[in-house]
């Protein structure tokens, strides 16, 4: 008795794809299914991009706590450094969300908004 046939009662084979479709990859069944086809997994693999798979959970809570570390550490330097304040750190990039880039000013933006000239080191070549 395979799967379908004891399933076959309470899920529709379409309901069922759907399910297992949609496993995270580290599951037991994504991973049996690798295993019953190593030739297909071996093309897919090859053809795969690490960086634009999607995340488990696990990932992007491991990486929520990694972007919460460096930000508190960020904040006892900043806090503990006489001078000029490091940059804050940039959270680690996620497969799926665009990472917001810097706007970056002109002296005459920096003037009108802020009333005042900009520190030399935020100004480009100075």
């Amino acid at each position: 008795m395979d799967l379908l046939d004891a399933c076959r009662g309470v899920l529709s084979p379409r309901k069922l794809s759907v399910l297992v479709s949609h496993l995270p990859p580290e599951s037991a069944t994504m991973t049996a299914l690798r295993g019953a086809a190593p030739e297909q997994a071996a093309q897919v693999a090859a053809d795969l991009d690490p960086a634009g798979t999607p995340w488990s959970q696990v990932e992007m809570l491991l990486a929520s706590v990694i972007d919460v570390l460096r930000r508190l550490e960020w904040m006892y330097a900043a806090s503990h450094t006489s001078g000029s304040t490091p940059r804050a750190p940039d959270p680690i990039p996620r497969p799926g969300v665009q990472v917001a880039k810097r706007k970056t000013l002109s002296v005459a933006q920096y003037r009108a908004m802020t009333g005042q000239e900009p520190p030399m080191r935020l100004v480009k070549g100075g």
